[in-house]
């Protein structure tokens, strides 16, 4: 997206659940209470952050460890 309050840059507009991913990725306390507040808003669905972990090119620990915090968020709908 661009308009004059983003130049000279350009704003990009993330699938709210492609924004979760990455968050838990990152892995800090805050990206986990945020990514907690949208499951528990409905925001986000935690079978698609499930299926969106899945295409992830990253450490296999790192996959685990979100494959871990998705299965919590299922078992509790």
């Amino acid at each position: 997206m661009e308009t004059p309050n983003t130049a000279p840059g350009r704003g990009h507009c993330l699938d709210p659940h492609d924004c979760v991913v990455s968050k838990l990725v990152a892995g800090r306390t805050k990206d986990f209470a945020f990514a907690d507040a949208l499951v528990h808003e409905r925001l986000v669905d935690p079978e698609i952050l499930r299926d969106r972990i899945e295409t992830l090119e990253t450490h296999p620990m790192i996959v685990q460890r979100l494959r871990s915090w998705v299965a919590v968020h299922l078992a509790a709908l």
